[in-house]
């Protein structure tokens, strides 16, 4: 059986979804039967497979019992993705590999001697939301007390980082590694935001397949260190206006649909094929 444990349809947005119904769309083009995981995990066998379809909050609430799954066939990767999608951990798992990230704090006691303005980021969140720039401690403490008010997160922890200046519209690279290779690079631009670059904007997604040597040689760094185990990877790199390159987060296969579009090419195909095959 081909299970999806997904965000989506746990929370009831999977008709609105455009990456939802596209991998839906793609599972039905390859006949393939599926059916949605929602925590009956004993039921799952060792031959059945399972798409994790599922942000970093989710993940908060569900790894105890994914971790319980008999099944080797969960993609992405069970093992590692703690590491990869909670920003915590991935902060703490670059420095300790002495990867370049943006100078990050873990907590307002840490930041007595720091230089404002910070970048308060929930470990568990996603398109920016709760993202704010703190010009000081109190803001800070705002922000601290908004998203432990906020009934719609799990995991109510939070990171601080430097913020690091992109230029005029603010900027990203994202590279996406499926297996062990890198399947698109690409750099989205903010027409919006004056400090974030979100696929909840306007922005547009620039330079589909760019090569930016910088920028892939900081996330072959970071793939290096996951092998033989990592088997997908959305990873944001920020590039400063002196070119300096920072990891920035690593992201769940929940938003590929612009990518795919962009690039003619179904990522969620390719996703599908090496979960089949390995290859």
């Amino acid at each position: 059986m081909f299970y999806i444990f997904s965000q989506n349809f746990l929370k009831g947005k999977n008709k609105n979804d455009r990456d939802f119904l596209l991998f839906i769309d793609t599972l039905e083009s390859n006949n393939i039967k599926y059916t949605f995981l929602k925590d009956q995990f004993d039921k799952v066998k060792s031959n059945d497979y399972i798409f994790l379809d599922i942000g970093s909050d989710d993940l908060s609430k569900y790894l105890n019992q994914l971790n319980q799954i008999k099944t080797e066939n969960i993609y992405p990767n069970i093992n590692v993705i703690p590491t990869l999608y909670l920003k915590d951990n991935f902060c703490k798992f670059c420095e300790s590999k002495g990867l370049k990230i943006p100078k990050t704090f873990y907590n307002i006691e840490d930041t007595t001697n720091a230089d404002y303005p910070l970048v308060f980021k929930p470990v568990s969140g996603s398109l920016s939301e709760h993202l704010k720039i703190c010009n000081n401690k109190q803001d800070v403490l705002k922000q601290i007390n908004i998203l432990q008010q906020d009934k719609n997160y799990f995991n109510k922890d939070y990171i601080l980082q430097e913020f690091i200046d992109t230029g005029e519209n603010p900027c990203k690279y994202r590279v996406i590694y499926i297996g062990n290779d890198v399947k698109l690079t690409y750099k989205a631009v903010s027409l919006e935001s004056k400090y974030f670059c979100s696929l909840l904007d306007d922005g547009k997604i620039h330079s589909i397949d760019i090569i930016n040597n910088e920028v892939l040689k900081l996330a072959d760094e970071f793939i290096d260190h996951l092998q033989p185990d990592i088997d997908f990877a959305a990873l944001d790199i920020l590039q400063s206006t002196k070119g300096e390159c920072y990891l920035l987060e690593c992201n769940a296969p929940t938003k590929l649909y612009r990518s795919s579009q962009a690039t003619k090419e179904n990522l969620y195909q390719t996703i599908l094929d090496f979960m089949l095959t390995k290859q």
